[in-house]
């Protein structure tokens, strides 16, 4: 954890459906927070109800969350903060993992 003013610690990746640690990470943004192990500035909540993605990232994580799972891009839409799709015939979801840290 940082030691400033927020729960707050570097994120290398979101992953859905897989924890590989070696998958990647974030793409480049002039306009990321990042420290200095190329890490994405993150602040954790336990009081929130719901997950923020920066609309930096945002767009990006929804394809790869929905090509995850199946579900073309013109098969989803975000408005008014909700995510909608067309039901892929899946009984579940896969995990969707943060990887902070080691």
């Amino acid at each position: 954890m940082y030691d400033d003013f927020f729960w707050s610690t570097g994120m290398r990746a979101i992953r859905v459906g897989s924890n590989d640690a070696n998958a990647g990470v974030f793409g480049p943004s002039y306009q990321a927070v990042l420290d200095s192990k190329n890490e994405l500035y993150t602040i954790i909540d336990s009081a929130a109800s719901e997950i923020y993605i920066s609309s930096l990232y945002f767009e990006s994580f929804m394809d790869e969350f929905f090509a995850v799972h199946g579900v073309d891009s013109a098969d989803y839409e975000v408005a008014n903060k909700t995510v909608t799709s067309k039901c892929n015939g899946a009984d579940d979801f896969k995990s969707v993992f943060f990887l902070m840290g080691g």
